[in-house]
């Protein structure tokens, strides 16, 4: 089949979540079908490229890694709001019927490029990365697969949950209601509609019917790999995009209500934080004994490597986390709260350490510090798990099967 990829943004670099499903989806989609791919060129993200450098590699081909597996339309522009200009759209939004989303991810621009490039290409399907850029028009002709990367949604009545500002709160209560509109009513327009867990599953089939299919996410088991002799003592580990709120929101909370008690029983541990864009209240923990602000690495598999630990105090979040797959498969001991491996078919003590509140947190943290057969038979099991069930070309069968039976 002749398929169209849309994303929000260009999946590479691959270092976080969402570039590393779509990069990998791509790569499974080009083995059977013809590929192209639309995105905007940047929309904020630290890892997007301008739209001059993502459109030069559109042309060359050979310096975008993504033109081995398909073809590259160039992008629509989109401008980045100003941090004055983002918190108007989110006050006009709350007072508004439309949601932030919406005002951020449709334009006229991209619905232009999206039937010039179905028309021209002689699109048969048309597959679609995250419900944000579900607004569009597709015709009703094609097959159309929508790829759901969490329950948006259910990501934001989290986010009401813990948040403590009661303007901050009144807004992502607002938030939730209206994306839960609209997220239904995108997803129904498609043919299949895949999320990454079967919890997120059983959320959207009451809406949905059969039109739902888990697609889990996956980790490149030859590239994230275990590194004999690389671990250094009393080292813990975070990594993730750093911009990104449920993973602000985890190291706050690990700093302030975990640290200090694992400090008192751990004195010499340290914690890195890895990952782009930390905002200025993130790299202000560095000033915390033994905190350790990294901001982007290019290659994070030596500093995940020499972890003793990796945590993943998560309490915000949908879908399955990236950096617990890629973890295990580098065969590192993980200590995390049961939001942070929701989706994965994980085994308590076996796989990780499981622990919801702060002090249970700590003392399983300072348990698998001073337990090298612990970490070491959790670092087998973790890895033989994402071999036996989350390489990407195993986790994509479900996807190849829709277009090949479409």
């Amino acid at each position: 089949m002749r398929v169209l990829v849309i994303a929000p943004s260009p999946p590479f670099p691959v270092t976080y979540g969402a570039a590393a499903r779509t990069f990998n989806i791509v790569k499974e989609l080009s083995k059977q079908h013809k590929v192209w791919l639309l995105t905007y060129s940047n929309n904020g993200n630290a890892n997007s490229h301008s739209t001059e450098e993502y459109g030069r590699n559109a042309e060359v081909g050979k310096l975008d890694p993504l033109a081995e597996y398909c073809e590259i339309i160039p992008p629509v522009a989109r401008s980045v709001p100003s941090r004055l200009r983002k918190r108007l759209h989110q006050l006009t939004s709350a007072f508004g019927l439309a949601s932030y989303a919406r005002r951020e991810f449709y334009r006229e621009e991209m619905q232009n490029a999206i039937n010039e490039v179905i028309r021209d290409k002689r699109i048969d399907a048309v597959h679609v990365e995250s419900s944000f850029m579900g607004y569009f028009k597709f015709g009703d002709s094609l097959l159309k697969v929508l790829d759901e990367h969490n329950v948006e949604y259910q990501l934001l009545y989290r986010v009401f949950k813990t948040e403590r500002n009661p303007l901050r709160k009144l807004y992502n209560f607002s938030e939730w209601i209206k994306f839960r509109r609209d997220e239904i009513a995108i997803a129904r327009r498609f043919d299949t509609v895949f999320y990454p867990s079967e919890v997120d599953a059983r959320i959207m089939r009451p809406h949905l019917g059969n039109r739902v299919a888990v697609l889990p996410n996956g980790v490149d088991t030859n590239f994230f790999s275990p590194r004999e002799g690389a671990e250094r003592p009393n080292t813990l580990l975070f990594f993730g995009a750093m911009n990104y709120y449920p993973n602000v929101d985890a190291m706050l909370y690990f700093a302030n209500l975990i640290w200090p008690r694992i400090k008192q029983r751990a004195p010499e541990a340290t914690l890195n934080i890895m990952g782009p864009n930390p905002p200025k209240i993130v790299r202000d923990l560095a000033a915390i004994d033994g905190i350790g602000v990294l901001g982007k690495v290019d290659d994070p598999r030596s500093l995940i490597a020499s972890a003793t630990v990796v945590v993943v105090p998560l309490r915000i979040g949908s879908g399955t986390r990236l950096k617990v797959l890629e973890a295990l498969a580098m065969g590192k001991a993980i200590v995390s709260t049961s939001v942070g491996v929701e989706g994965i078919d994980i085994t308590d003590k076996e796989v990780v350490l499981m622990a919801d509140a702060p002090s249970k947190f700590a003392d399983c943290v300072v348990e698998t510090l001073n337990d090298s057969r612990l970490r070491a038979a959790m670092g087998r099991n973790g890895r033989a798990l994402v071999e036996s069930r989350y390489s990407w070309s195993q986790v994509c069968q479900p996807i190849q099967e829709v277009y090949r039976d479409a």
